[in-house]
């Protein structure tokens, strides 16, 4: 399978569905009361320009929610 049909097929999805769970692993990585960050992606092509932002805004907000330290710039 190619990657762009491995994507159109969902291989690529926006929390908090798929795995792992990101609620779990925000708190894990709290635990350990360590400044750590990390990048969030997800690749979506090809795909209609209009599609990626509402993802983007919901991820973000799903994130912010997660842990009782997590912050985004």
């Amino acid at each position: 399978m190619t990657w762009a049909a491995a994507n159109l097929a969902g291989v690529m999805t926006e929390p908090p569905n798929g795995l792992p769970d990101l609620r779990a692993v925000i708190e894990a990585v709290e635990a350990l009361n360590r400044p750590i960050f990390g990048i969030v992606e997800q690749d979506m092509y090809p795909v209609a320009f209009d599609v990626p932002m509402p993802i983007a805004k919901r991820t973000r907000n799903y994130l912010l929610s997660c842990g009782s330290r997590t912050a985004v710039n």
